[in-house]
C-alpha cells in the first residue's frame, strides 16, 4: 500500500508523527519532511525537491530517490538495513543497529555514530567530502580510495586493521583522530596537520610517521614503542603505562608525560625536550639539534648522553626532583640547571656559556673544572669545593654551610653573592667587580678592590689585600688613615662604617645632607651608602635600587 500525505501540494515542511503509512512520496513543493514515532513506514521514495529530512524514531527499510536531499539525518531507526540518496550536504546517522549499506554519490559531511553492523560505505564521488565522523562501526574497508577530499576525519570504536590502507587516497586530509578504536598498529601516515590517538587499548606500536605537524598519544595502556618519527612538529605523548621505548625521532617538540614504564629514550633529534614522571627511565641519548632538555622526578635516570659535533653548546639542560644521576661529566652546553637532586654527589669538567644553576641539591660534595659565565649555587649544604673559570657574569652562593674552598681563575667578576657560607675561606679577584654582597661567611679577601666599587659586608672575617692598589682604594673611601690599620684590619665592614661616618660628617658641614631620594626617609650615619658620584642613600634603598637598575638614582651615573 502507498499512500502520500494529505494536503502536500502546498506545504513546504510536512510533520509526521504517529502515523501509520506504509510508504511515503512527496510532490514538487514539499522541502522539508520530518517523521518522528513511525512505526509502520517502510519506503520513504520519490521526493523530487526535497532537501532535508528526519527520521527519529522510526521503522523504515530503505530511502531512494531523493535527488535534491541536502540534509539527512536518522535517530534511533532500528529497523532500517539500507540508504541510497543522491549528493547531500550532510549525513547524519545516529543509534541505527541494524544498518548495513549507505549508498551515496556524494557528501562533504558524514558523521555516523553507534551504527555497529555496517559494512559497506559507498561513494562513488566522493571528492567532495570534507569531514567525516564514525563511532562504533564494524569495518572501514569501504574508505580507502574515495576520501580525496577529506580535511577532518574522526574514527571512534572502530575496528581497524590497516589505517595506511584505508586513508590511502586522502591526499587532502588534515586532522585524523583514532579514539578507542580496536587497532593494533599505526603506521606509514604522511603529510596530515593532527593526529591524535585517544584511548586505543590495544595499540602496540606507532611508526613510521612523517611530516606531521602534532602527534598526541594519550590513554594507550598496551603501546610499547614509538619509533621512525620524521620530521614531526609537537608530539605529546601520556599516561601510556606500558611504553618502553621511544626512538628515532626527528622533530621540533617533544613532551613525555606519566609513563611508568618508559625505559630507554634514545636517537632522539629534537629541539626541546620535556620529560616528566617517568620513573623507570633510564638512559637519555641527545643528538646535535637538541636545544633543551627537562627532567622531572624520573627517579631511575642515570645516563644523559649527549652527541653533538664540534662541542656545540647551545643545549639547556634542567633536571628536577629525584633521578639516580651520580654525577656529571664533560658536558659542553649553553646551560645547566639542577634542583632537588639527592643522588648527584659530583660535577666535573662541564662548560655552560650561559649559566649554571644548582640549587638544593644535598649530597653533592665537589664542582670543579667548571666554565661558565653566571654561576648560581644554593642550599647544598654538603658541597666543599667550587673550581673552575667564570667569564664575565655574577656568581651567587647561598646557604653552602660546609663551602670551604671558593676557586674561580678568573679576573672578570661583575657582581659578587655571598651568603650563609660560614666555612669559607678564599680570594676573589675584584679588578672589574662592580657589585660585592657578603653576608655572614668566613674569610673573604677581595684583590684589587676598585675605589668605584659598591661593597656590602655584615658579619664577615674578611681581609683586604696587602697590594697598594687595594690600600689607595681603602684610603680614597676612608679618607686619611694609617696604612698598616688597613693591614692588619680584622673586618672589612668596620673600614666602610668609618667611611660613611666620615662622609656623613663632612656632608652634614658642607649643607649636602637630605633625606633620603628613595624613600624619602632621614639619613643617618649607620644606614647610608655613599655612590662613586658623591650622593647618598639609605643602604637598603640602595640595595633594592641596584637589583632594578645599576646606574646613580639622582644623576643616572652608571654604578
Amino acid at each position: 500500500m502507498m499512500i502520500a500525505p494529505k494536503r502536500t501540494r502546498y506545504m513546504n515542511t510536512i510533520n509526521m508523527n504517529r502515523d501509520s503509512l506504509d510508504s511515503v512520496f512527496t510532490d514538487s513543493y514539499t522541502t522539508t519532511l520530518v517523521m518522528k514515532d513511525n512505526q509502520h513506514i517502510k519506503h520513504v521514495r520519490n521526493c523530487p525537491i526535497l532537501s532535508t529530512l528526519q527520521l527519529c524514531n522510526t521503522t523504515i527499510q530503505t530511502i531512494n530517490t531523493c535527488p535534491s536531499l541536502l540534509s539527512l539525518t536518522i535517530e534511533d531507526s532500528a529497523s532500517i538495513n539500507c540508504i541510497r540518496v543522491g549528493s547531500v550536504h550532510s549525513i547524519n546517522i545516529s543509534n541505527c543497529r541494524n544498518l548495513h549499506i549507505i549508498d551515496c554519490q556524494s557528501a562533504e559531511m558524514i558523521r555516523i555514530n553507534m551504527v555497529p553492523d555496517m559494512h559497506q560505505l559507498k561513494l562513488p564521488s566522493a571528492k567532495s567530502v570534507k569531514l567525516i565522523s564514525i563511532d562504533i562501526s564494524k569495518l572501514l574497508t569501504c574508505l580507502s580510495n574515495i576520501f580525496v577530499a577529506v580535511v577532518v576525519m574522526k574514527l571512534k570504536r572502530c575496528r581497524i586493521f590497516n589505517i595506511a590502507h584505508e586513508l590511502d587516497g586522502c591526499s587532502h586530509l588534515n586532522i585524523l583522530v583514532l579514539d578507542t578504536c580496536n587497532i593494533e598498529t599505526v603506521d606509514n601516515i604522511s603529510n596530515i596537520q593532527d593526529l591524535r590517538i585517544i584511548n586505543c587499548g590495544v595499540l602496540a606500536s606507532v611508526s613510521d610517521i612523517s611530516n606531521v605537524r602534532n602527534i598526541i598519544i594519550t590513554k594507550c595502556n598496551k603501546l610499547l614503542r614509538v619509533c621512525q618519527l620524521t620530521n614531526v612538529g609537537c608530539i605529546d605523548i601520556g599516561q601510556c603505562d606500558n611504553l618502553k621505548l621511544l626512538s628515532d625521532i626527528d622533530g621540533h617538540k617533544l613532551l613525555i608525560r606519566y609513563c611508568f614504564n618508559l625505559v630507554y629514550l634514545c636517537y632522539v633529534d629534537i629541539k626541546t625536550i620535556v620529560v616528566d614522571r617517568c620513573p623507570s627511565l633510564v638512559v637519555i641519548q641527545l643528538h646535535k639539534r637538541t636545544c633543551s632538555l627537562v627532567v622531572d622526578t624520573c627517579t631511575m635516570l642515570n645516563l644523559i648522553q649527549i652527541h653533538r659535533p664540534n662541542k656545540q653548546s647551545n643545549l639547556r639542560v634542567k633536571i628536577a626532583g629525584d633521578n639516580d644521576i651520580s654525577a656529571i661529566s664533560g658536558w659542553h652546553i649553553d646551560s645547566l640547571t639542577i634542583d632537588g637532586s639527592d643522588t648527584i654527589c659530583s660535577i666535573d669538567n662541564v662548560s655552560a656559556t650561559s649559566k649554571i644553576d644548582i640549587s638544593n641539591c644535598q649530597y653533592i660534595t665537589d664542582m670543579t673544572n667548571i666554565r661558565t659565565t653566571d654561576l648560581i649555587v644554593e642550599q647544598c649544604q654538603m658541597l666543599r669545593t667550587i673550581a673552575g673559570n667564570s667569564y664575565a657574569g655574577d656568581i651567587y652562593i647561598d646557604d653552602c654551610e660546609s663551602l670551604a674552598e671558593l676557586n674561580i681563575n678568573n679576573k672578570y667578576i661583575d657582581r659578587l653573592y655571598i651568603n650563609n657560607c660560614e666555612s669559607l675561606a678564599c680570594r676573589i679577584n675584584a679588578s672589574i667587580m662592580s657589585f660585592a654582597d657578603i653576608n655572614n661567611s668566613g674569610i673573604v679577601l677581595l684583590n684589587n678592590l676598585k675605589s668605584s666599587t659598591i661593597v656590602h659586608i655584615e658579619n664577615v672575617d674578611s681581609l683586604p689585600d696587602t697590594n697598594a692598589t687595594t690600600t689607595n682604594a681603602l684610603i680614597e673611601r676612608i679618607g686619611h688613615v694609617n696604612k698598616s690599620i688597613a693591614i692588619i684590619a680584622r673586618c672589612l665592614h668596620r673600614f666602610i662604617m668609618r667611611a660613611r661616618l666620615l662622609k656623613f660628617k663632612r656632608f652634614l658641614e658642607i649643607g649636602r645632607l637630605s633625606d633620603c631620594v628613595i624613600c624619602q626617609e632621614p639619613l643617618y650615619p649607620n644606614t647610608t651608602m655613599f655612590t662613586p658620584c658623591d650622593h647618598v642613600f639609605h643602604d637598603s634603598c640602595m640595595h633594592e635600587w641596584m637589583v632594578v637598575r645599576r646606574s646613580c638614582p639622582l644623576c643616572n651615573t652608571a654604578l
